[in-house]
């Protein structure tokens, strides 16, 4: 079984493949800069990766994200745990690869996503 986690994200986001959003107030390329979080509700103590999916894992942004950040904030999971890197990144989703397998307990990733 694979970990994964759809992100729940801040202010106004996009729902639906293609859609735009603007963050108010940004200029540019930030305005389309993302924040929010992904809960693994119980780790697969399998695997040390999880796909984030951006919207619901088939919907798609309408652009590919120059960056994406995935840091450990919370859950129940084993302390040490920790995101090494950010791999695999498209329009619908990007995989973290973790510092160990997910242990069967929860996980919550922080998420930036830059335009």
């Amino acid at each position: 079984m694979a970990n994964a986690a759809s992100v729940v994200w801040q202010g106004s986001v996009p729902a639906e493949t293609g859609q735009i959003i603007v963050q108010s107030g940004l200029g540019g390329d930030a305005s389309r800069t993302l924040f929010g979080l992904a809960t693994v509700t119980t780790g697969d103590n399998s695997t040390a990766t999880v796909t984030i999916n951006f919207i619901d894992g088939t919907k798609t942004l309408p652009f590919t994200p120059s960056s994406v950040w995935v840091f450990r904030v919370g859950g129940a999971g084993t302390n040490t745990i920790t995101v090494l890197a950010v791999e695999s990144i498209t329009n619908k989703e990007a995989v973290a690869r973790c510092s160990a397998n997910l242990n069967a307990a929860s996980f919550i990733f922080g998420i930036i996503l830059v335009k």
